[in-house]
């Protein structure tokens, strides 16, 4: 028989995501309220000044707007009701 090895897990709602946030290769951070709707088309890294987007047809632009976009309308619909069900994932922990 095989022996179980405890695991570590983090469960998230998608509820629970209010904001992304946007990690520059500098390691500055910069936080995006999911509530806000649409990024800016234009992001620079207010650190090093970086320009990780600049143009709506820009694939990282739109990945990160159409990310924001779901997660927000998801997030009003739970509010009102709209699901009998909740959207999540769940992260293992890092091995100490």
């Amino acid at each position: 028989m095989a022996a179980m090895t405890p695991k570590t897990v983090l469960s998230v709602d998608l509820t629970e995501i209010g904001s992304l946030e946007i990690r520059c290769h500098c390691s500055a951070v910069t936080s995006l309220p999911v509530a806000g709707g649409e990024p800016s088309n234009v992001f620079t890294c207010p650190s090093c000044g970086v320009q990780l987007w600049g143009e709506k047809d820009n694939p990282a632009y739109n990945l990160v707007r159409d990310l924001m976009l779901a997660l927000g309308e998801w997030n009003k619909r739970q509010k009102t009701g709209k699901t009998g069900f909740r959207i999540g994932f769940t992260l293992d922990a890092p091995k100490s």
